[in-house]
C-alpha cells in the first residue's frame, strides 16, 4: 500500500489533535515531489522516525493503525489480509528498515 499523505494528516489530527507539518517540523506533502523509491523510503524513514522521537511509540503506532484503517463515507480502508501477510514476508526477508521500504515501495508500484 503506497503512503497517502492525506490519510496520514487526517490520522495524525485525529490520534494527536495538531497539524503534523507545524508538530513534526516537516511537511509530509513533499512526498508527492519525489520521484524514486529511495528517495521515498529516505522521507518516509525521517518521518517515522521524527514521528517516534516527538510522540511515543504507542502513539506512532495509534497513528498509523489509524491511517491504515480509516473509514470515509461509511466505507472502511483497512489493509486487507493479504497484503498483511505479504508485508510481513517482505520484512522478514530485509535486511534492514531502508532494504524493507525499499522491497515495500517496488511491491506497490507494481500492483
Amino acid at each position: 500500500m503506497p503512503f497517502h499523505v492525506d490519510r496520514f494528516d487526517a490520522s495524525f489530527k485525529e490520534v494527536t489533535g495538531k497539524n503534523p507539518s507545524s508538530f513534526l517540523r516537516m511537511n509530509p506533502s513533499e512526498y508527492k515531489l519525489l520521484k524514486t523509491p529511495a528517495r521515498k523510503a529516505s522521507f518516509i524513514t525521517r518521518m517515522m522516525g521524527r514521528l517516534v522521537a516527538k510522540t511515543s511509540k504507542r502513539t506512532a503506532e495509534k497513528v498509523m493503525l489509524e491511517c491504515g484503517c480509516m473509514a470515509r463515507d461509511g466505507v472502511s480502508r483497512c489493509i486487507n489480509e493479504h497484503i498483511i501477510k505479504r508485508t510481513k514476508e517482505l520484512y522478514a526477508g530485509s535486511k534492514n528498515i531502508e532494504d524493507f521500504i525499499q522491497r515495500y515501495t517496488n511491491m506497490a508500484e507494481a500492483n
